[in-house]
């Protein structure tokens, strides 16, 4: 191989190429153990598996559980309190002076929200979506789900499970079409979940216990 080159090395100088005889492919290499193709072959698989595990499973899990707050959590709970909200949400023409409602829907997924006191024993679960580029707000849209204690919900306490599982309550109801909906809000703690609760209860909506036994994912 190193005499080919050295005898191609003249044209190769001719038409701008610059070669050495020093860097050539090697002869005779024998092919690799197949104990290491295997592994590779094991490695590489295993990699695959699991990078489209997400694409089978469900991107949210919820499971109903009593509520638990410890007297360590009750102590430091008030320093992370953040509400999260994953479900259909409506659009909002409008937010001031008077709230009025859109007919875009769209789903999010564990978006920062807030809870709305309506006039009545209604609430909205809120979100402020902001769009950005480069840090830049571009965008500013107002979604919301409206609830009632009058409408026919079912209200369980649990976790959402995650690499970190947070507190969070769970509505189960039907949209104005007759379509399943799911409303999941999440919180940083145990205690601010207990006050929600409480808050629902406060304006007579039915909470369940969380004993249900079954998981949930959507």
């Amino acid at each position: 191989m190193r005499n080919l080159i050295r005898s191609d090395g003249a044209y190769y100088a001719e038409v701008g190429f610059v070669t050495t005889p020093d860097i050539y492919i090697a002869e005779g290499q024998k092919p690799s153990d197949p104990g290491v193709q295997a592994f590779i072959t094991v490695l590489l698989g295993g990699g695959f598996l699991i990078s489209i595990i997400p694409f089978f499973f469900p991107t949210t899990v919820f499971i109903p559980k009593a509520v638990e707050v410890t007297a360590g959590e009750a102590a430091t709970a008030r320093k992370g309190s953040a509400i999260f909200a994953t479900g259909r949400f409506l659009k909002m023409k409008k937010m001031e002076p008077k709230i009025e409602p859109g007919k875009r829907t769209q789903k999010f997924t564990n978006s920062v929200a807030n809870i709305i006191p309506l006039q009545g024993q209604s609430m909205m679960v809120y979100i402020h979506h902001v769009v950005r580029y480069n840090f830049i707000p571009i965008s500013k849209t107002h979604w919301g789900v409206f609830l009632a204690p009058g409408s026919e919900y079912e209200i369980q306490p649990g976790l959402k499970l995650g690499w970190t599982d947070r507190p969070a309550v769970e509505f189960r109801y039907r949209s104005k079409d007759n379509n399943p909906e799911t409303l999941l809000v999440t919180f940083n703690n145990s205690l601010d979940q207990a006050d929600f609760l409480n808050m629902l209860r406060e304006k007579s909506f039915r909470v369940g216990t969380g004993i249900r036994t079954s998981a949930i994912g959507y």
